[in-house]
């Protein structure tokens, strides 16, 4: 099972285009997850919509339900 990551309620969220590998992992996202993000980002640039990261590798439906809530564009 995942961990379990406790958020405050007005717990700022994290961007995606400006989030290094270790502030996505402080989330609750895993390595791989977080590496992917911030490649993707650096090879091809910004993302436009959260639901962009879809398209990446190692982050799914799953990912976006658990996390989504914690994550800005």
């Amino acid at each position: 099972n995942p961990p379990v990551v406790v958020v405050e309620e007005n717990a700022r969220k994290v961007n995606v285009n400006k989030a290094s590998m270790k502030e996505l992992m402080d989330v609750g996202l895993n390595k791989r997850s977080a590496q992917n993000i911030v490649s993707h980002r650096k090879k091809n640039g910004n993302y436009s919509k959260l639901e962009d990261l879809l398209n990446l590798e190692h982050f799914g439906n799953t990912c976006m339900k658990r996390y989504g809530h914690l994550l800005e564009v």
